[in-house]
């Protein structure tokens, strides 16, 4: 944690003196993490981006005045999208993809997300990685059985990554860890009091264990064995001054 935000020091450090950088892709919890270290320190300039919007996986860019305004440029140069089409005749999960993009040597962090479409999957890469790839001597020719072909790919603007929510509305009696995590696993506040302090539920991508915990909008709440959920909005209360809440269980 502490290499992690010193690295973002640095790249504020560096944007203050005219010079954009950008981290590889960061998964959710690492997205969180920057976000509260950038926020404590009053960073300016830092979007995340990971080749579409809302995309779950994203590199932060760290950019100077002069770039702020127009930050097409600096994503093109580090971030690329590449196709990966298969025969059709074999069934590919998400597993198999990133096993497969693994065992070519690319590492984790520069892959970002793996989005299944008509005929294969387009996966958003660092702009090196997606070179490896669409380079002469690609190693990407099967994936699980099958015989694949890699092709760049240019994402539309409305590009959709297919990822559904399904609404939930409710009422609480207090905008607490508790409280919520009854209402979405649909159990009772003491079996979410226990999976709490049994380190089941994670808040914004931590394990929480502190029953009390407020929960405002925006927050994720993940629950083993349930799913993965956020908050929509709470505050509205009813007659019985119970609290209002919204939510989205992530399908």
């Amino acid at each position: 944690m502490k290499f992690f935000t010193e690295r973002i020091d640095d790249m504020l450090r560096a944007a203050g003196n005219g010079v954009p950088s950008a981290t590889a892709f960061l998964d959710p919890a690492e997205q969180y993490e920057a976000k509260t270290h950038i926020a404590s320190v009053g960073g300016e300039g830092c979007l995340f981006w990971g080749g579409y919007q809302d995309a779950e996986r994203a590199m932060l860019f760290v950019l100077p005045d002069w770039a702020i305004y127009q930050p097409e440029p600096q994503y093109s140069e580090r971030l690329s999208a590449v196709k990966i089409g298969v025969s059709g005749y074999v069934t590919l999960s998400h597993r198999d993809y990133l096993g497969s993009l693994l065992g070519c040597g690319i590492e984790r962090s520069c892959i970002g997300d793996i989005v299944p479409v008509e005929g294969g999957a387009v996966v958003f890469m660092t702009s090196a990685a997606a070179g490896l790839l669409t380079g002469y001597e690609n190693p990407l020719l099967r994936v699980g059985r099958d015989a694949v072909t890699v092709s760049e790919y240019s994402p539309p603007e409305n590009f959709d990554a297919g990822r559904k929510i399904e609404r939930i509305n409710g009422v609480i009696a207090s905008a607490r860890l508790d409280c919520v995590v009854a209402l979405l696993a649909h159990t009772s506040r003491e079996k979410a009091k226990a999976d709490i302090a049994a380190g089941n539920i994670r808040l914004n991508y931590s394990v929480n264990q502190n029953s009390d915990a407020p929960i405002s909008e925006g927050d994720i709440i993940s629950v083993r064995g349930v799913g993965r959920f956020v908050i929509i909005g709470t505050g509205d209360r009813t007659r019985r001054d119970r609290i209002k809440l919204a939510a989205g269980r992530y399908i």
